[in-house]
């Protein structure tokens, strides 16, 4: 047998090319996607970005990490926070906090007795351990493959 470069074939290790088989020469079978794409995955990013806008823009503290917080005791993951000052904010972090604690948006945490107010982060993930509570890992990633 001859490679196509016209010399002999050595031995390989390697099975030898399937050949082709199609009823059609020359035309490529269309294969459908795994998942199918309706614009699912772009909406909740979407969705996201409009929910974490206030900490993006700045109006509500955000912190360095906005990932839920993993407790090694019990397993389950929680919400993380962001701390403030609510004297301290601007006038759309005033209204952004007003929004978040009378629509029940985010969990706010009442002042402590130095002033410093609690915000769960603004992310998808905090906003469903909020209103879910806290769940395993593997819980949460089906709940957000879910929605």
């Amino acid at each position: 047998e001859k490679s196509r470069r016209g010399s002999p074939r050595r031995a390989s290790l390697l099975p030898a090319p399937p050949a082709a088989s199609s009823s059609r020469p020359g035309r490529r079978r269309h294969r459908r996607p795994l998942l199918k794409d309706d614009g699912a995955a772009a909406r909740a990013q979407f969705l996201n970005y409009a929910y974490s806008a206030p900490q993006l823009l700045r109006w509500i503290p955000i912190p360095r990490h906005r990932m839920p917080a993993f407790d090694a005791r019990t397993g389950l993951v929680s919400n993380s926070y962001a701390t403030l000052v609510e004297a301290e904010l601007s006038r759309p972090g005033r209204a952004t906090l007003w929004l978040l604690r009378t629509f029940r948006l985010a969990k706010v945490l009442p002042p402590d007795e130095s002033g410093v107010t609690r915000v769960s982060n603004l992310t998808l993930i905090n906003l469903s351990l909020y209103w879910m509570g806290p769940c395993r890992e593997d819980v949460l990633c089906t709940r957000m493959l879910a929605f």
